[in-house]
């Protein structure tokens, strides 16, 4: 989910898991364009949360997610 200065939208119950793109690509090897494309998202959360294309590229970034990391988490996406 998305939150103002978030810079990878990536929750745990402890709370947002990543600080920034590299730390993404390091702990869980996902690629470097998948840990981009969350940043990108995550930075246009601010201006373009309410638009339904922004939802849409959210469930992409899930799916992507879910199959870089093996289906190794359970990821849930709440728009």
């Amino acid at each position: 989910m998305g939150d103002y200065g978030a810079t990878i939208p990536l929750w745990s119950p402890r709370g947002l898991m990543f600080g920034e793109p590299a730390a993404l690509v390091r702990e869980l090897g996902v690629s470097p364009e998948l840990a981009a494309d969350l940043a990108a998202w995550g930075n246009d959360w601010e201006t373009r949360s309410s638009e339904p294309a922004h939802d849409a590229e959210a469930a992409a970034l899930v799916r992507r997610f879910r199959r870089e990391t093996n289906f190794r988490f359970q990821v849930v996406y709440h728009p």
